[in-house]
């Protein structure tokens, strides 16, 4: 990342108010009572950055030429299909704390909708940032090659060593399943821009969006939310990981890198940057050939 940014306002105090609000948070649910006002704190907090991720995204899609005009749109509309999915979301398992396995069927496909709509917007944000990069510089793909490869294989391990929530092959689970698969392949795509990001714009949006993932691959695991349920700390990671996306957008709009209409990615041109990225790429190798190991001998 070459570009200097010009943005005065450091993260770690944005980083600190998300640690005091996830312990407001906390208190409030640690009561009986006051279980009710923890999901309206969390409804409140999803509502706020979400509207405040909404207006810099549509601000940035009406002033970004192309090609990043198609991707704020892009942006724009998975935001708009999060902001709903909240909602949904949260009055029903955080307000209401109706259990999952006792929704209105008809709210339950709703949301599964919108989040599903969510998450494809998404993918095709991180997809159309992949293909800003110039004609010759298409070679990207064979560094691709291994993430693809480590993609198929933690798939199968988060298919067969893991337990879902969907306890029957109805409508829902279907679309939970895909909702599964989108996260996974959109999780990838925003590493990919993440790990050859031209300016820290992309970098934290990508870093925001991978936190709400790795928040629900957790989430998804039945046994987390059997522990837990739906109201648990760790869905007050999609703030944090809001925030990372809002302190990214408000980057680009500082430094004007919505005016580039060059590439927002870069392939790794020196010795260092190559470690890196082969490095991540090993960690992560690892990090999945150790898991199969311990499924199938059960370490």
């Amino acid at each position: 990342m070459d570009e200097k940014d010009h943005l005065t306002s450091p993260l770690t105090p944005w980083v600190a108010i998300w640690a005091l609000y996830t312990i407001c948070w906390m208190v409030a649910k640690s009561y009986a009572p006051a279980s009710t006002v923890s999901g309206i704190i969390i409804l409140s907090s999803n509502l706020i950055v979400d509207i405040v991720m909404i207006s810099y995204a549509f601000w940035l899609w009406r002033n970004t030429p192309a090609p990043g005009k198609s991707i704020f749109g892009l942006l724009f509309t998975s935001l708009l299909c999060l902001l709903a999915t909240d909602v949904v979301y949260n009055i029903l398992y955080n307000v209401l704390h109706i259990p999952q396995s006792l929704a209105p069927i008809s709210w339950a496909f709703v949301y599964n909708i919108l989040y599903f709509a969510f998450l494809l917007f998404q993918f095709l944000v991180w997809i159309s940032v992949l293909l800003t990069l110039k004609p010759y510089e298409r070679r990207f793909i064979f560094l691709c090659v291994p993430v693809i490869i480590i993609l198929l294989a933690t798939f199968l391990i988060y298919i067969f060593a893991t337990q879902w929530n969907p306890e029957s092959l109805t409508l829902i689970s279907f679309y939970d399943g895909w909702d599964e698969i989108f996260e996974l392949i959109s999780f990838f795509a925003a590493a990919l821009c993440l790990i050859t990001a031209k300016n820290r714009g992309i970098f934290y949006i990508a870093l925001g969006y991978m936190t709400n993932m790795g928040a629900s691959f957790v989430i998804d695991f039945k046994f987390f939310s059997q522990a837990h349920g739906a109201n648990s700390t760790l869905e007050t990671v999609w703030t944090l990981g809001a925030i990372f996306t809002i302190y990214g957008l408000i980057l680009f709009k500082k430094n004007l890198w919505y005016t580039q209409t060059g590439s927002w990615i870069e392939l790794p041109v020196n010795t260092r940057s190559q470690m890196a990225f082969w490095g991540f790429i090993a960690s992560i190798l690892a990090f999945v050939i150790l898991t199969t190991v311990a499924y199938f001998f059960n370490l």
